[in-house]
């Protein structure tokens, strides 16, 4: 069996490029020891996890080996009615172009919320499907291109439900694969269109929620510097003064789809952004960074809203692009996925109008 995994391992590098494959599962050491994962009531989590045994009720579920179930004690005892924030932090080095992980997950009681923490401290929510209480989940696997090098954090959120203290834990059966090479946007098919696109708009707004799932919440702008810079190079290039990128949020309603024959009503004011040329190589916005346009509490799950783009240069001479590189306009809801037993997973979708295209990868979903 050793052998074998040995052999998929070197398989699965060999099909996705050059890579570190950083192991991320709980318990891998003695029970009744001290984890590599920390855990606490709030992130960051500072407090010792624990290896423990396996719950005698049979209820749990059976971890493969060498993966055990962690705990806030050796004996897997914790607080009744409270949230356990357990954390692995691991380290991305420079030059790696997409950050793989595949996860199985399970908790006693209730997974709340399982989040990728990147070094500027946003999350990226990570949604997950759970079949059955204390079970794992469907097995969870996505890609995030163009990690940001530094420390990241797996962060987990379980519930202790118990009325009085009982037993809670954790299980992580899984791995983060980083692999190597250039990063690179999607930048549109026109050579004289800004290196910002509807594809890019989608990876730079984040989530920021003011309470629980079904609460009011808004987006905020939080570009790496990947786009940052790719944006500052191109009005350098052009040798143009400046260029501006304002931002609209207008509500499309709370069909399964949003209506794109007109704008709905706007929410808050028009928000700018400007780009000076020769900035010492860099935008300014990089130590501003996110950027809150809309009010906080103007988004409600459930509702469609589109988040419209248009982009300018300051010089006064005729546009060097048309509105067809100007002009992005992206479709944004918070749909609450609901299962047994009341709970539910927020999901952050998006839509270019005619189809849903995905969940978005850097959702901070919870209380920003």
């Amino acid at each position: 069996m050793k052998q074998l995994f040995s052999t998929f391992l070197m398989l699965l590098i060999i099909a996705t490029g050059y890579g570190q494959t950083i192991n991320i599962s709980t318990g891998m050491g003695t029970i009744g020891t001290i984890d590599t994962w920390k855990v606490g009531l709030a992130s960051p989590a500072t407090g010792n996890a624990y290896v423990i045994p396996q719950h005698s009720s049979g209820y749990w579920q059976v971890p493969p080996a060498p993966v055990k179930w962690i705990g806030v004690s050796a004996a897997g005892t914790g607080a009744a009615q409270t949230n356990f924030i357990y954390e692995k932090k691991f380290s991305v080095p420079a030059n790696r172009k997409q950050l793989n992980y595949d996860l199985d997950v399970a908790a006693d009681d209730v997974l709340k919320k399982i989040e990728l923490v990147k070094p500027n401290g946003t999350a990226i929510n990570i949604s997950f499907t759970t079949t059955s209480a204390y079970k794992f989940t469907k097995h969870i696997s996505s890609v995030v291109d163009c990690p940001d090098m530094g420390d990241w954090k797996l962060r987990i959120t379980v519930f202790c439900a118990d009325n009085s203290v009982g037993p809670t834990g954790l299980l992580v059966s899984g791995n983060i694969n980083l692999i190597e090479g250039a990063c690179t946007i999607p930048l549109p098919n026109s050579t004289c269109c800004p290196p910002f696109n509807a594809a890019v708009l989608r990876q730079t707004m984040v989530y920021k929620g003011t309470g629980g799932i079904g609460d009011p919440y808004t987006l905020v702008w939080n570009p790496d510097n990947v786009v940052l810079l790719q944006i500052q190079a191109y009005v350098n290039y052009l040798r143009i003064n400046g260029m501006a990128i304002e931002f609209r949020l207008h509500n499309q309603g709370t069909g399964n789809l949003p209506i794109t024959t007109a704008w709905g009503p706007q929410i808050g004011a028009i928000g700018y952004i400007n780009f000076t040329a020769n900035s010492t190589g860099q935008s300014s916005m990089i130590n501003t960074l996110p950027v809150n346009f809309f009010p906080a509490n103007a988004m409600q799950p459930g509702t469609w809203y589109a988040l419209t783009t248009g982009m300018y240069h300051n010089d006064c001479v005729p546009q060097m692009f048309g509105p067809e590189c100007a002009n992005n306009t992206i479709y944004v809801r918070v749909q609450v996925i609901g299962f047994k037993g009341g709970s539910g997973t927020p999901t952050l979708e998006f839509s270019d109008g005619k189809k849903i295209i995905a969940p978005v990868v850097n959702a901070t979903l919870g209380k920003g």
